[in-house]
Parts: C-alpha cells; sequence; structure tokens
C-alpha cells in the first residue's frame, strides 16, 4: 500500500465518523484552516498536513535515495460553542470529540509498514464567537515507496 498518510487518517477518521461520540457532520481534508472557519459546521474534524522530516539517505548515488521520513498530521476537533463566551459549555462536548479522535488514530499504521501514529501534542486553537478548536498532532515515520522513473 502506499499513499498519503494524511489522506489515510482522513479516510479512517470518515470511516468512523459515527464512532466518534457525537453527531460528527463532516471530516474535512485541508492545507489551511482559514477559509474552513466561517463556512464548517460543528461537529466536526479537520486533517491537515503539518510537515515531514527526513533522515539522511541510506544509499549512495547513483542508487535512487531511501530515506525515513516523520510525518506530522494534525486533527481539528471542531464543536459548537454559541452564546458560550467562556467555553464552559463547549469544553465537555470538545473533550469528548478529540479524545475519541484519539481513540481512533493510537496505534493505527497510515500506510502499510510505518509506524502506528502517535499522539506528540494537544492544545485549544481557538475559541470564537460559536466555534471551539482543538488540535491534536499526531506523527508517524517509515519509509516512503521509491517511484519508478
Amino acid at each position: 500500500m502506499s499513499g498519503s498518510p494524511t489522506a489515510a487518517v482522513h479516510t479512517r477518521l470518515e470511516a468512523q465518523r459515527g464512532n466518534l461520540g457525537l453527531a460528527v457532520g463532516r471530516v474535512y481534508r485541508a492545507l489551511d484552516l482559514n477559509p474552513l472557519k466561517p463556512t464548517i459546521s460543528p461537529s466536526a474534524v479537520v486533517v491537515l498536513p503539518i510537515g515531514d522530516e527526513a533522515t539522511a539517505s541510506l544509499t549512495s548515488a547513483p542508487s535512487p535515495s531511501v530515506q525515513r521520513v516523520q510525518s506530522t498530521i494534525a486533527v481539528v476537533s471542531v464543536v459548537a460553542a454559541t452564546n458560550d463566551p467562556g467555553g464552559s459549555t463547549a469544553s465537555d462536548a470538545l473533550e469528548t470529540l478529540y479524545r475519541a479522535v484519539r481513540a481512533a488514530l493510537r496505534g493505527f499504521a497510515p500506510i502499510e509498514g510505518w509506524d502506528g501514529l502517535a499522539l506528540h501534542k494537544g492544545r485549544l486553537l481557538a475559541l470564537d464567537n460559536d466555534k471551539a478548536w482543538w488540535q491534536d498532532d499526531f506523527i508517524t515515520a517509515g519509509y516512503p515507496a521509491i517511484e519508478e522513473e
């Protein structure tokens, strides 16, 4: 199996949507949250690629480069916070959602042969007028398939 770890996480969460504890309306995949913020409907989950780090190549030229890549994937959980300026009502719903997301992804290997996902860090991303946003960063690592030229 090859492909993107981010796409695999999106597919996994979409398949698990009914098990996330809340009525998650949609699992989005994006590169930037800002365009989604005005239109996203709570409760929702957004999957975003954050970055990759690669080791030095394990082969020498002219062989194709073989590198272990660590990918960081953000999963943003969003819940309604309407008429909740301090977020006290949204807090329980947000915690329920991000804990369900963590349970769905813990140990999941997004690509065959890659490490299972591990939680790197989580944090409150934003509390705006009608939504609360929580971001969890997950890491995985593996050897990407070398594409034939």
